[in-house]
């Protein structure tokens, strides 16, 4: 390796699905939720990426399968219904059923997390 070069890790897939265009890009958030993989029990995630399309989600689940079954739901919303697209270190990404109307979306972005970083003020 060559000074001042780093080495490329694994590229992570891209989660927009179907025609993708500009308005349909992920956007990065933070959203409590839970998630159902299968018949697997429930558990709560944070939903980290999101778009009409889909959605990546912060997890520790191991052992699932691409394509199973997944139902989110995220506050008073309806469930939404989808399939796992993919597994990643620490995090999965999901292809949604249907596309999310705009105004689900929006209403969706904005209940963020509290961040949990508190800035620090410097001594002068």
């Amino acid at each position: 390796m060559r000074h001042g070069h780093r080495m490329a890790g694994p590229k992570r897939p891209k989660l927009d699905c179907g025609d993708s265009d500009r308005s349909d890009m992920r956007q990065a958030v933070r959203i409590a939720a839970t998630c159902q993989i299968g018949e697997r029990a429930a558990e709560e995630t944070f939903v980290i990426g999101l778009s009409r399309a889909g959605c990546e989600l912060l997890t520790l689940t191991i052992g699932v399968v691409k394509a199973a079954p997944v139902v989110l739901r995220i506050a008073d919303e309806a469930p939404i219904a989808g399939r796992l697209n993919w597994v990643g270190q620490g995090a999965i990404g999901v292809a949604f059923d249907k596309l999310l109307a705009d105004e689900v979306l929006e209403r969706v972005s904005g209940l963020a997390a509290p961040s949990n970083v508190v800035p620090l003020k410097r001594a002068r």
